[in-house]
């Protein structure tokens, strides 16, 4: 992971990702925005002076320092979800991990935390991936996406051609007799349905000429 041995007990391959899952589940209610930040820094082994000084600059960025103080549970649920991303920073990673990261802000704070996660990547040259469900936020966020269905990647491409894939055309190509089951993964993206008559049906996108001669 960025270079470390995911071995047991291998702390500083930890210490490369900040993760923070959708919700706020991953925080302390009864404990105060700043106390949230020591306890996940001491977690990972930082010393004390350098991560008041770390958790001070976050709190500024985020417009949450006069808040310092407040337990998390006084916050609204916007907020929890910002001091969420903090926890996950305090260490300062080189990757972070965000799950759905806009989910329960209002549209001020949403403004806020875009600017932030741009701030992060390109200004900061940290690795940001995130999952969602909505593909305005890809775009509007993110360099590259993929997009995975049942576990598997359909699309991985950058964001610039997401608009392409709109585009493609859908064929459907009669084959003679029945294909059975196992020819599926070797039609990729393409949906096997059979008629009455026992011919298969393939069909879905194709992005242009090539592929649907392959």
């Amino acid at each position: 992971l960025n270079g470390h041995n995911l071995v047991p007990g291998n702390a500083t391959a930890l210490r490369q990702v900040g993760l923070v899952r959708e919700g706020t589940q991953n925080i302390g209610q009864q404990l105060s925005l700043w106390g949230n930040l020591i306890h996940f820094g001491q977690a990972k082994n930082w010393s004390e002076e350098k991560l008041k000084r770390h958790a001070e600059h976050l709190l500024q960025e985020l417009d949450l320092w006069e808040q310092r103080d407040t337990p998390v549970a006084e916050l609204s649920r916007g907020k929890q979800r910002q001091v969420a991303f903090l926890c996950a920073l305090i260490t300062d990673p080189p990757i972070v991990v965000l799950d759905e990261p806009l989910s329960g802000l209002d549209m001020q704070a949403t403004q806020r935390v875009k600017a932030w996660l741009k701030q992060l990547t390109h200004g900061r040259g940290k690795t940001v991936v995130l999952t969602t469900r909505h593909p305005e936020v890809a775009q509007d966020l993110c360099d590259h996406a993929a997009i995975i269905n049942k576990g598997r990647s359909v699309t991985d491409v950058p964001v610039a051609e997401l608009a392409n894939l709109t585009e493609q055309k859908c064929y459907q190509i009669k084959v003679k007799s029945h294909l059975s089951d196992h020819w599926r993964d070797w039609f990729d993206n393409l949906t096997l349905t059979y008629t009455d008559t026992g011919d298969t049906l393939l069909s879905g996108p194709i992005r242009d000429q090539a592929p649907l001669y392959g």
